[in-house]
């Protein structure tokens, strides 16, 4: 008796779901390299609003962003993927530049200015290799 009754329990409240929302694969493999940007720009805006908090309107801004972003971790919506590509694709662009423009402020090419390339321009040139693949997958589905 005492079993059925845990049965019941277990077949009426554990499999009531609270929201109506779908279930998430996080491990699909085609919104990887949108799961993988969401996070680290999810990361870094947290790792932003840390220090600043008597500022009231970088908070909201950040705060928001941070919030869409982690929606879109779980729920990959297509349009919210083809614009946070298109937006790491531009910010890529700009710290390449940004890179090679530090390497040629170097006055003497050194092996230091060789990694600062070249470790600028792999993490950066991967980021857009990483939008362009979100922005693909996006409009294929």
């Amino acid at each position: 008796m005492i079993k059925r009754l845990c049965y019941d329990f277990n077949q009426t409240i554990m499999s009531a779901r609270i929201l109506n929302l779908p279930k998430v694969n996080l491990l699909e493999r085609k919104y990887i390299p949108s799961r993988i940007a969401c996070f680290a720009l999810s990361a870094l805006l947290i790792l932003y609003l840390i220090p600043r908090p008597d500022l009231i309107a970088p908070l909201i801004i950040a705060g928001s962003l941070t919030v869409l972003l982690i929606i879109q971790f779980f729920y990959q919506n297509p349009i919210m993927n083809i614009l946070l590509g298109s937006a790491m694709a531009l910010i890529g662009a700009y710290f390449c530049l940004a890179v090679i423009d530090e390497f040629l402020e170097f006055e003497t090419v050194t092996q230091e200015a060789w990694r600062l390339l070249l470790f600028g321009l792999g993490l950066f040139l991967s980021v857009i290799f990483l939008s362009v693949l979100m922005i693909r997958r996006a409009i294929l589905d």
